[in-house]
């Protein structure tokens, strides 16, 4: 019955056609953003009704090359059925976020198969992965990670681990997929989620020392907040998108406003696509402009020292924060990271009717801009183009780059006056349609090619 009724809506989507789109709240620099009430039914995140109907009816006809890509989804979903779940309940944070992301992939494959094929089997094994982790952990990370193990770094760990698991909530929610007593468990797992990027916040916008291997806030004027006056950097920003993707899957309205608007947030969306995306004349990070550092850091990296005149190259307009991250040979892929997490942020408040593509920051900061000044880097794959700052960066395909190559997907939709722009990168010859769906290592298939890939 749930199949049948999932053609009728392909078809009603199909005939609908270029039907106008509900009106858009623009996000504005000088005008208090009121995010309205979430009303809408799951799935409200990056998978909508219309694009699982779109996938589904690619898939029923074997078009190219999304059909490819949903094969790929559906063949890890096959291949899950018979693997017995085991949530993580230790106390090493890099542990609990591989395991969790890699049952994450397990979970949101199964349940965009299930959508695209009706298979119950798929929707009954994404909803028991998603069960087992609340169950395991009904208390959240904080009540099993220990403490001080990657204390700065708790945010984007439970985000890399638990992400694809919210997801996987929002796919299956609205199907009465878990029973009352489990979906309570999920809704209370998320909520403690939420206290996980709450904390994470806290600790990166206050200074803090270490006592005998303890982390305790400092008072002293010399220890910098935001772990040495990293203020941008992308850990700020995904424990900000961990939030709003809970806030939209539960539909907790005070949460996303939270996110994405308020005075009581140090980093709101609005304050993010601000201060992470840079216009010509901002400073370079301090820290990594002291030579001495950076010869140190070029050592341990095993990079090449003998000219360190690039470490003083101010930012570009359209560059993205994390940039700094180039003297560790990330740089490049940290910043489009950045950048991708910002847009995915984004892209669940144009889900939910507020658009953010839009948005201006007092210097004219947007969200165009990384796409036009990194669109050259995707093409040649070469680090030594432009000013020469991301030398040290490593461009290997499958990783710092490749998995970023789907950006200009979204790029090319949403802002369709540079699309000519935007698709001379997805017909270069670094990137493969429909291949480079499950690269991204950071978001289970959280991928552009899928959400919105023309």
């Amino acid at each position: 019955m749930r199949f049948i009724k999932a053609i009728f809506i392909t078809l009603a989507i199909l005939l609908a056609g270029n039907a106008p789109a509900k009106q858009l709240i623009t996000a504005t620099l000088n005008k208090p953003l009121i995010v309205p009430a979430i009303t809408n039914e799951n799935p409200r995140l990056w998978y909508t009704t219309e694009r699982l109907a779109f996938l589904r009816n690619a898939y029923q006809n074997k078009t190219q090359p999304h059909f490819k890509a949903i094969s790929k989804v559906i063949s890890i979903a096959q291949n899950t059925l018979a693997v017995e779940t085991k949530p993580y309940t230790g106390t090493n944070c890099v542990d609990f976020r591989i395991s969790g992301t890699a049952d994450s992939r397990k979970a949101v494959s199964l349940a965009l198969a299930y959508h695209i094929t009706g298979n119950k089997a798929y929707q009954q094994k994404a909803a028991e992965i998603v069960v087992a982790w609340a169950k395991a952990m009904p208390g959240g990370p904080l009540s099993i990670i220990e403490r001080n193990d990657r204390f700065p770094n708790i945010g984007l760990d439970t985000y890399c681990g638990t992400s694809g698991l919210v997801l996987t909530y929002d796919l299956l929610v609205h199907e009465k997929t878990f029973s009352v007593v489990d979906k309570k468990s999920v809704d209370n797992w998320l909520l403690e989620l939420a206290k996980t990027h709450r904390e994470a916040i806290y600790r990166w916008s206050k200074s803090w020392k270490t006592v005998n291997g303890e982390y305790v806030e400092s008072t002293n004027p010399k220890d910098i907040g935001y772990f040495g006056g990293q203020y941008f950097q992308n850990h700020v920003v995904e424990s900000q998108l961990g939030l709003l993707e809970i806030g939209y899957a539960l539909g907790d309205k005070q949460l996303v406003q939270y996110v994405l608007d308020s005075d009581n947030n140090p980093r709101d969306l609005k304050k993010l696509i601000s201060g992470a995306i840079h216009i010509k004349g901002d400073s370079n990070y301090f820290k990594f402009t002291d030579t001495a550092f950076v010869a140190k850091k070029g050592r341990e990296y095993k990079k090449d020292i003998s000219n360190l005149n690039w470490i003083t190259i101010p930012p570009e307009t359209g560059e993205v924060y994390d940039r700094y991250r180039t003297i560790e040979g990330h740089g490049l892929g940290y910043a489009l990271h950045c950048f991708n997490v910002l847009l995915q942020s984004a892209e669940l408040a144009r889900n939910n009717g507020i658009d953010f593509y839009q948005f201006k920051g007092k210097k004219g900061q947007n969200l165009l801009l990384p796409f036009m000044y990194y669109a050259d880097f995707a093409k040649t794959a070469d680090c030594t183009i432009k000013s020469g700052y991301y030398v040290w960066s490593n461009l290997d395909q499958s990783t710092s780059l490749g998995e970023h190559m789907e950006l200009w997907e979204l790029g090319a939709v949403r802002y369709p006056q540079n699309a000519e722009l935007f698709k001379s990168v997805l017909t270069c010859k670094y990137y493969n349609r429909g291949d480079v769906a499950l690269y991204n290592v950071h978001h289970p298939l959280m991928s552009w090619f899928l959400t919105v890939g023309e």
